[in-house]
């Protein structure tokens, strides 16, 4: 019983942990939606745009790809913003 509270308690850390860093995304706003950024990935460097912004994920399309970043990634890289979208 105890190895089975203890697997629970740590997918539910990771998943609070995601949320909440989802929410303080929300409130600061580093960034929005179109931005474009450059950021760290596996393979280097990229340039993408912000597409898709949710509590536990940040959605971008790359030059040449899509990345999915879990927002606890977003909130302890560094990155670039290099352009904000157009005021209407």
């Amino acid at each position: 019983m105890s190895i089975v509270s203890l697997v629970l308690g740590l997918a539910a850390r990771n998943v609070l942990g995601q949320l909440i860093v989802g929410i303080a995304l929300l409130f600061y706003r580093p960034f929005e939606i179109g931005d474009i950024l450059v950021f760290n990935a596996p393979t280097g460097k990229k340039t993408g745009t912000v597409k898709k912004f949710t509590l536990r994920y940040t959605k971008r399309l790359a030059e040449d790809s899509r990345c999915v970043v879990p927002n606890s990634v977003m909130a302890t890289s560094v990155f670039i913003r290099i352009e904000e979208k157009q005021q209407q």
